[in-house]
């Protein structure tokens, strides 16, 4: 059964379905989950920004039972996170389970001293990896040429050096899933890299990844989101990026299967949605906030899209739900 959760999270394993968006985070036996902290804060600030159901997690270690059916790994991410002071190498009775898993997993990622994993069940991922110069020496006795750079992406094997170079292979692992534009959000949200000067919104991520890029949809979401406030007609946004309505919806119809009024509209009510969750400004003030006007508009209108009032969303905040 695959479990669809509002915020996706570690998960029990046999709760869970195989797929690119299913991680499986080993660490040493011994290690605490917190070694895995960083790796779990850009997960949520990418399930924060994906305009659909985001990645899921499950820990383990390699000592952990699943199933013994190669077929289990099949189209699963499998992350090794080791230390950048400890070389990892696999223990003699979970050698065979080991090399298995690498060889029918669809993804692996090596982290930090987990590059020797490898080498330790004699398997060969005939690509390089990223070793740690901490790893230098071991790393050659065990027959691996280490490679320069922080993180090594090949595609269906990736390494990287520490936990701290891990950010950048998921980023990578998330372009590859969702589109470098989505993985350049998700930096710029996570503090990564410099932030633009678009207010990011799950929608708006959601508009541009459709659009593929198109620079009439672009500048037509610039101008919505530009004019949230104080709403403009679809005839006044055509006219500000110099294209006719009819062609602007023609556009946005191919592009993203909308109409530039219900696109606007959920911008809008998105806005309206954040203003309520995250301030203590009163509905009626959110209301002009993001166009809508009056107290019953903005009521109709979101319980449209999230099936609840403004009021009833402002009060689970402050349960905690």
């Amino acid at each position: 059964m695959n479990i669809v959760a509002p915020k996706p999270q570690a998960v029990p394993a046999d709760r869970i379905e195989a797929g690119k968006d299913l991680i499986d985070i080993f660490l040493p036996v011994g290690t605490a989950r917190s070694a895995a902290q960083t790796v779990i804060d850009l997960l949520d600030v990418a399930n924060d920004l994906l305009p659909e159901q985001g990645y899921q997690w499950r820990f383990r270690t390699l000592t952990t039972p699943p199933a013994e059916d190669p077929r289990f790994w099949r189209n699963r991410t499998l992350l090794f996170l080791g230390s950048m002071k400890t070389p990892w190498f696999a223990p003699l009775q979970e050698r065979q389970r080991l090399r298995r898993m690498l060889t029918c997993a669809s993804r692996v990622l090596l982290v930090g001293g987990a590059v020797m994993l490898p080498a330790s069940v004699g398997w060969d991922p005939e690509t390089p990896l990223a070793v740690h110069p901490n790893f230098d020496t071991v790393a050659r006795e065990n027959h691996i040429e280490p490679a320069p750079g922080g993180v090594i992406d090949t595609g269906r094997i990736m390494s990287a050096i520490s936990t701290f170079a891990v950010l950048k292979a998921l980023l990578s692992l998330i372009a590859a899933d969702h589109g470098r534009f989505i993985a350049d959000a998700i930096a710029e949200h996570a503090g990564l890299q410099p932030s633009g000067p678009t207010v990011r919104s799950k929608h708006l991520l959601k508009y541009q990844q459709r659009s593929q890029g198109d620079p009439l949809v672009a500048a037509a979401l610039e101008k919505m989101m530009s004019n949230i406030e104080n709403p403009k007609t679809i005839a006044d946004i055509a006219r500000m990026i110099g294209a006719s309505t009819r062609k602007l919806e023609r556009r946005f119809h191919d592009k993203l299967g909308e109409t530039p009024r219900t696109v606007y509209c959920a911008l809008r009510i998105e806005r309206a949605h954040d203003l309520i969750r995250q301030t203590t400004m009163p509905p009626a003030e959110v209301a002009v906030a993001t166009g809508f006007g009056s107290s019953a508009n903005l009521n109709q209108w979101y319980r449209r899209a999230y099936g609840h009032s403004p009021r009833a969303a402002r009060k689970q905040v402050y349960v905690g739900a």
